[in-house]
């Protein structure tokens, strides 16, 4: 059996299987923006919500209010990580000691 089917109605039924598995197995949606909420945003930085809220509160991270909804620029909270890390010093170059380890004096 030989079916014919044009790339529209391929990508159609792609879409179609992947909400129907979404919501079989509750997968996340996918994301359309790149926008997050807080909840989002504190389980990507692996933080709790309260930590983000502090730092809106005190302007300390990029944030868009919507409403009254506050949601972030994914590619904004990478930058804004970016410009926090911390650089590797140089490694070690000088000698290291050896400790001899015996038995203790009596």
């Amino acid at each position: 059996m030989n079916i014919d089917l044009e790339n529209s109605e391929i990508d159609r039924i792609a879409q179609r299987v992947v909400q129907k598995l979404s919501t079989l197995f509750k997968l996340p949606k996918p994301e359309k923006e790149n926008l997050k909420t807080v909840e989002q945003l504190a389980d990507y930085l692996q933080v709790k919500n309260q930590w983000i809220y502090e730092r809106v509160k005190n302007n300390e991270i990029p944030f868009i209010k919507v409403g009254r909804f506050i949601r972030f620029k994914k590619e904004e909270i990478d930058q804004w990580i970016k410009e926090r890390e911390t650089p590797a010093i140089s490694p070690f170059s000088g000698s290291l000691k050896s400790l001899k380890i015996g038995k203790p004096a009596n």
